[in-house]
């Protein structure tokens, strides 16, 4: 079957000769479209295309756009006529014929992809931002704040775009409708499901990890003196030189809960002197430059402020994000 589906893909990106323009017949059709689904006729089944992402744009103007995996063909041309639209362009024709359910349909042998359009009409209920509330996997609910979740949210946009933002990153994705809610696809390509409960919540899996969201914006940081206070028996009055030397790791801790650095498979080794700090494990290196803040030896990585905290015992600590899970990583002179 993905054989098919790269023999279809390779001819699509294959129509990259230049082309006039032309002023598609419907403005109906202008958008994007996400494949969304796909059947095989000689073995009659339907098939889960979400390994394979692929796109159609119809612009405004005529000019269109094929894209798969972050390879894009462009210089194409569309034009509409009644319930079909026509792409051409490097000498093929492709026609893509509207269905009752409102996709577009192409179809190649014996596979038919079906395309819906970002942001279609009929699904104003998902559209706005959406809190997580509530997580869990295994009949075990999540701490949230313990992961560091509590403020994530989810925001789909009219446009058929869409935005997760949570741990002070923000990820952008498209997304289209489907029955009960929308799914989305990431920059990567992988898709995922929303599905709008009886109970006016949304409900997404992803890796096992089910995430419930309700509607509202996510309350806005606290920014008191409170919030800024280190962790209970921490060294608020060490020096840079004090955390100079080798570090190894001891344990981890998660969701309350201490675990072996090999659970989570941490291989890792601090080498500090003067605010230098070298990270060492799994064969790769990486040097830092940090700064003592509030008895805090700070770097940053990937834009994110990171801590290392002396303690009252010796020991030193780091809390790094793992697959959205908080974990605080405790190291010991070595």
């Amino acid at each position: 079957m993905e054989k098919k589906f790269a023999g279809l893909l390779a001819c699509l990106l294959a129509l990259t000769a230049l082309f006039v323009p032309a002023l598609g017949e419907s403005d109906s059709f202008a958008g994007q479209w996400l494949l969304t689904s796909a059947y095989d006729a000689q073995r009659e089944v339907w098939v889960d295309p979400s390994n394979i992402s692929m796109s159609i744009t119809l612009n405004g103007d005529g000019s269109a756009a094929m894209s798969s995996g972050g390879v894009e063909a462009g210089d194409l041309t569309w034009s509409a006529a009644g319930t079909s639209v026509t792409i051409e362009g490097g000498g093929t024709v492709m026609t893509l014929e509207l269905q009752s359910d409102g996709t577009l349909a192409l179809a190649e042998g014996d596979v038919t992809l079906f395309f819906s359009q970002a942001g279609a009409a009929g699904t104003a209920d998902i559209v706005g931002t959406w809190m997580l509330v509530s997580a869990g996997a295994a009949g075990v609910t999540f701490d949230l704040a313990e992961m560091g979740l509590e403020q994530m949210t989810v925001t789909f946009n009219a446009d058929g775009t869409c935005e997760a933002v949570y741990l002070g990153i923000t990820e952008s994705a498209t997304w289209t409708a489907q029955d009960g809610g929308a799914l989305v696809t990431d920059s990567l390509g992988q898709q995922s499901s929303y599905v709008l409960q009886d109970d006016g919540t949304l409900y997404t899996e992803d890796d096992g990890v089910s995430m419930i969201f309700e509607r509202g914006e996510a309350p806005a940081a606290q920014d008191t003196q409170e919030a800024a206070q280190p962790p209970e028996g921490v060294r608020t009055d060490a020096a840079l030189a004090d955390f100079n030397g080798e570090w190894t790791i001891s344990y981890a801790t998660a969701m309350g809960m201490q675990m072996e650095p090999e659970t989570l498979g941490l291989d890792m080794n601090l080498s500090i002197s003067d605010g230098s700090i070298t990270i060492a494990g799994s064969g790769e290196q990486s040097v830092y430059t940090a700064a003592l803040e509030n008895g805090a030896l700070v770097f940053s990585q990937s834009g994110l402020e990171m801590p290392l905290y002396l303690y009252e015992d010796g020991t030193l600590s780091m809390t790094m994000n793992m697959g959205g899970l908080n974990v605080e990583i405790v190291f010991e002179r070595a």
